[in-house]
């Protein structure tokens, strides 16, 4: 069943439709309604289940001339939803409108305090499902109106080891080392030359703190905006929807897998992560995984892998260590 954004996108295709447009995020079944379109992803997910004769990926759209309109699935976050808006902004023609659909659990209903700033006046277009969509004329004066822009930059001090950090809006844990970070890196065991895989990495402080070390670190992420922060952070990463860009096999995997989708909890795509990981590791290959300690993945690990441990716990995170056969 589309989501609600897509079901209100789809109830306004006539009021939307009109001119080139871009559509960034929503369900696949949107693009096809609003055909034809230029459709938008940062996430690796959502643009391997797209559809369309013009389809992109990546962390920043650049656009070769000016759209009419843009359609907008608001971000859960809001400096990456101000980043959005800057960046769509750059992609319509003065007049043009932005029109942002959000749930309402989401924060659509304050939302057009950040249209007001970066793009122009706007209104409520409709509001059903749960949602609600906001039509805005793009009249502001465009700025921060690059990625760079948004970029922030801080050093920490990490388990006796230094590092850079990258960051940018919506990026896991942005501006601080997240503390399940912390505990795991506190604990973590890699041999300097192991090759390392860092899954769902954020802006790289795994990664980064293992090549200090002397690791050979990959890291990849869903979103392209994570994955262009860890490249700075860490040296080499890559778009991959857990491991469906993953070609190759490691001797350590190492994540601190997200529990959150939107805000709801689930622990769907580190079960993901788990089932998945043996394939992806070498002979007597080993995950590390760090966690919420209410989270339950010594079960998974387990049931995927020849041996699992829990390594080291507190009254907030476990680490956990498995080995494959």
């Amino acid at each position: 069943m589309p989501s609600a954004e897509s079901q209100l996108a789809l109830a306004n295709a006539e009021r939307i439709q009109g001119g080139r447009l871009l559509i960034l995020g929503f369900d696949a079944d949107v693009a096809r309604a609003l055909s034809p379109t230029t459709v938008f992803h940062q996430s690796r997910r959502a643009y391997r289940a797209a559809s369309g004769d013009d389809v992109r990926f990546g962390a920043w759209f650049n656009a070769e001339q000016a759209y009419e309109t843009a359609l907008v699935e608001m971000p859960k976050e809001t400096e990456r939803l101000r980043m959005t808006l800057s960046m769509v902004v750059e992609a319509v023609k003065p007049g043009g409108r932005v029109v942002l659909i959000g749930r309402n659990d989401s924060g659509i209903k304050s939302a057009g305090r950040h249209l007001s700033e970066i793009v122009g006046d706007n209104e409520v277009l409709d509001f059903r499902f749960h949602a609600r969509a906001l039509s805005a004329t793009v009249s502001r004066e465009k700025s921060r109106s690059s990625l760079d822009d948004w970029e922030t930059v801080f050093s920490a001090e990490i388990a006796g080891r230094a590092v850079g950090v990258h960051d940018f809006p919506g990026v896991f844990s942005r501006g601080r080392v997240d503390e399940g970070t912390r505990r795991l890196l506190d604990v973590l065991d890699v041999d300097k030359g192991a090759r390392v895989l860092d899954v769902g990495c954020g802006s790289g402080v795994i990664g980064a703190w293992l090549r200090v070390g002397g690791s050979v670190v990959e890291s990849c992420d869903v979103d392209a905006v994570a994955v262009e922060a860890a490249a700075r952070t860490a040296g080499s990463s890559f778009a991959s929807d857990v491991y469906s860009d993953v070609s190759e096999t490691y001797d350590v995997i190492v994540t601190n897998p997200p529990f959150h989708s939107g805000v709801r909890t689930t622990s769907g795509v580190a079960i993901r992560m788990i089932e998945e990981a043996p394939a992806h590791l070498g002979a007597g290959g080993v995950m590390w995984l760090v966690a919420n300690r209410f989270l339950d993945y010594l079960t998974p690990l387990r049931d995927a892998f020849a041996r699992a441990e829990i390594v080291s716990e507190d009254n907030k995170f476990r680490v956990h260590r498995a080995r494959r056969a």
